[in-house]
This record gives C-alpha cells, sequence and structure tokens, in this order.
C-alpha cells in the first residue's frame, strides 16, 4: 500500500516543444500561469527561427501531466505539433519561469 502512494506523487521532467501559433500571443504568460498554478518548476521560451515554444517542466507526475492536457488544449492558441521528451528530475529548479528574448522588454505577468 505504501508503495502505490509512492508512486502518485512521482516526480518527472519533461520538455515540450509546441510549434503553431504560440508566438506574440501571450502563449509563454499562459504557460507561466498554468505552471505557476500547479507548483511546476522550470522554464518556458521561445525557440529562435520557428514559430515554437520550448517548455522544461519538472514536477509531481500528475500535475505534469495536467500541465501538458491544460496547455494543449486551449483554444485561444493553435498548436500545430507537440514533441515531449522525458527528461531525468534534477530537482535544478526552484521557480518557474519566462526566458525573454533578446531585445524583448518586461513581461507583464
Amino acid at each position: 500500500m505504501a508503495q502505490h502512494a509512492a508512486s502518485q506523487t512521482e516526480s518527472k521532467a519533461l520538455l515540450i516543444i509546441l510549434c503553431g501559433e504560440v508566438k506574440g500571443v501571450g502563449f509563454r504568460r499562459h504557460v507561466w500561469r498554468v505552471a505557476k498554478t500547479l507548483n511546476l518548476k522550470g522554464y518556458v521560451e521561445n525557440t529562435p527561427g520557428k514559430d515554437c515554444v520550448r517548455i522544461y517542466v519538472e514536477g509531481e507526475k500528475s500535475a505534469i501531466d495536467e500541465f501538458v492536457g491544460r496547455i494543449t488544449m486551449y483554444r485561444v492558441f493553435r498548436v500545430d505539433r507537440v514533441e515531449m521528451l522525458e527528461q531525468v528530475h534534477t530537482g535544478r529548479y526552484n521557480d518557474f519561469i519566462v526566458i525573454k528574448c533578446f531585445g524583448e522588454d518586461d513581461l507583464r505577468i
């Protein structure tokens, strides 16, 4: 029984690449809000030269599963392609941040 409880709070890390209409439309702020709500750690950033964002997220497996559903099913943004790669959970991050692009003004989060 203790083993079942441990699996419910299992930590996970995921690298997510989302492509589509996700730049210049407030998508990174949306990702940030969802991550903060679910107490996840990591970052979101634009991918240079592509209509994609890169997200690295760490936290409880169930929270990450909910996170992925919430950011890919949100109808305001058009997501054409999603790539997900499981990563080793490092615990390196203590917050979730939006990485700004070169020359970008402060984001109002």
